[in-house]
């Protein structure tokens, strides 16, 4: 192998691993304020004492980068979020569900399962458990999709409600509209 002497070429090695670094010190500093207690003066409290993700998944290839997208957003608001629970659409959502209100979880996050597909049952299942609906959560879910350019937003069936203290809400299965979701909620849950 040649290494030629290419003007700012220490300047391109820089700029091609930032994709990597920053990624990794900010999952870093997650795990570090998640399981070690780590606390940084510019970081208050979490909003609510728990999270649960729980990724609806039957196409392996989407999965990672939907769950990365989540968690790591839950971890940069400064949430507590154990690991995620995958499982498949179907009825099993709905005992999941179940488990996690049970349990005192106090915001439950779904991440696919909401498209058209005869698999897609989440939002069913989701209603199968949610006691009152927030319908609003969800429509400025879809508009903000539509907002940022991508008019399959609208598509998503996702709903959200709360279940004794659990607020649950399902966001479609792509990065961006995790991304979206996550934005949203942001917003609004300090208020829930």
């Amino acid at each position: 192998m040649l290494r030629t002497k290419v003007p700012g070429r220490q300047g391109l090695d820089y700029l091609a691993t930032a994709a990597i670094t920053i990624p990794g010190v900010v999952l870093g500093i997650g795990y570090l304020r998640t399981f070690k207690g780590l606390q940084l003066p510019f970081m208050d409290e979490p909003l609510v004492n728990s999270w649960i993700v729980i990724m609806l998944a039957y196409t392996v290839r989407r999965l990672p980068y939907a769950l990365r997208s989540c968690v790591a957003a839950l971890q940069q608001l400064g949430f507590a979020c154990p690991p995620p629970t995958v499982i498949a659409d179907g009825p099993e959502i709905s005992q999941v569900l179940a488990a996690a209100v049970s349990a005192g979880i106090d915001v439950v996050v779904t991440t696919g399962g909401t498209g058209h597909t005869p698999n897609d049952v989440t939002p069913e299942m989701t209603r199968v458990i949610i006691e009152r609906e927030s319908p609003g959560i969800a429509e400025v879910i879809r508009a903000r999709g539509v907002q940022k350019g991508v008019p399959t937003a609208v598509l998503s069936r996702g709903v959200s409600g709360i279940a004794g203290r659990t607020f649950i809400v399902n966001l479609p299965g792509s990065s961006g509209g995790v991304r979206d979701g996550m934005a949203v909620l942001s917003e609004v849950l300090p208020h829930l």
